[in-house]
């Protein structure tokens, strides 16, 4: 059999839950992958334009964007890293800082790919589960910090419930002499960062995504921010030319193109606004607060599971994501982002619908 060709811990992994079920036509609403709903700005478009000719060549060193993205977040750029994607950036920091058997400390209910490239590495993952409502145990991450860990994720805003970590909690964790990994990806709309912290302690190592606001998801690029010396060991760990010319070009575009990003922070503010006073009028539903692009929704009341409820809105071409793949998460949880007004529209009447034939 071909697997047996296969190593244990890949055969043991699962996959990451598919974006989508049925074919995109089927789908009047996508809301399940925190994306931003707008295209990407003229600006970035006429960039990308210009730049098609020019991907016969490989892509030459990022200068240009480091010292773009080090300005734009108050830091040299010799703290910058740029990667494909923050995805495959949490995999370069678990190589670079993960031996097998080391461990890796997550407090759940977060993002997967933490604990998927941790055990890819044949680190040991201990997970830490959250508290009521969704708040970091500190005191639990603390105490299952051992002589073997080497790394403490936090994703903050965190994904799938919206909040942010506090810096005094943090700054627990990096007394102890850890890599603390902060997964940022969302600032943008929360505006709560800690990457400050680099300039002060040499184990704080924060991710940035240009997926979200910057609306680039589908050219992959995202950065890392940290010690200089820590950014070169994760750079020796990534292939030589990891980022795409298109991407590289779009991104110095869009950092700089303020209009756009007060339009999808607009857009966001104005959107959440709409859908928590909608959700407030459903009684068998609780929103929570959420610093992000995204929304998390307990439907615990409603007698329907986050499977069935997807599966529900998605009849009705509403594509929501089923919570229940986030490790302690049970089955009482969807996520839904915040799209255009349309869209956030489609999904409240969607929502209704589905209660409605319920409870007829």
């Amino acid at each position: 059999m071909p697997s047996q060709y296969v190593r244990q811990i890949v055969r043991e992994i699962p996959s990451y839950p598919p974006s989508i079920l049925l074919g995109e036509e089927s789908v009047s609403a996508k809301l399940n992958s925190n994306e931003n709903p707008l295209p990407p700005s003229r600006r970035v478009i006429e960039c990308l334009a210009k730049a098609l000719p020019t991907v016969n060549r490989y892509p030459s060193d990022p200068v240009s964007l480091r010292v773009k993205i080090a300005s734009y977040v108050s830091l040299k750029p010799g703290n910058v890293l740029i990667g494909n994607g923050s995805d495959e950036l949490i995999d370069v920091a678990v190589k670079a800082f993960i031996d097998p058997g080391e461990e890796v400390v997550i407090s759940i209910p977060t993002f997967q790919m933490y604990e998927f490239f941790t055990k890819l590495a044949n680190g040991k993952v201990k997970l830490v589960k959250m508290k009521r409502d969704f708040r970091w145990d500190i005191q639990g991450i603390l105490n299952a910090i051992s002589n073997k860990t080497k790394i403490v994720f936090f994703c903050s805003p965190n994904n799938p419930t919206g909040n942010t970590v506090s810096e005094d909690d943090v700054l627990k964790v990096i007394e102890r002499d850890v890599v603390v990994v902060v997964d940022e990806a969302y600032f943008e709309f929360s505006g709560r960062s800690l990457s400050h912290l680099i300039r002060k302690f040499d184990n704080v190592v924060v991710f940035r995504t240009f997926s979200k606001v910057f609306g680039l998801a589908g050219l992959r690029i995202g950065y890392v921010l940290g010690d200089s010396e820590l950014i070169d060991s994760m750079k020796r760990v990534m292939p030589p030319f990891p980022v795409n010319v298109l991407g590289l070009r779009a991104a110095e575009v869009a950092i700089e193109d303020t209009q756009y990003i007060g339009k999808v922070r607009g857009l966001v503010k104005t959107g959440k606004k709409y859908l928590y006073s909608e959700l407030s009028k459903i009684r068998e539903v609780r929103a929570y607060p959420s610093e992000t692009n995204f929304i998390l929704i307990n439907i615990r009341k409603t007698g329907i599971d986050s499977t069935g409820m997807f599966e529900a809105l998605l009849r009705q071409g509403v594509l929501v994501r089923d919570c229940s793949s986030f490790r302690g998460m049970g089955r009482n949880f969807i996520r839904v982002t915040v799209g255009a007004m349309n869209e956030n529209e489609l999904f409240i009447k969607a929502l209704k619908n589905v209660l409605k034939r319920r409870n007829a």
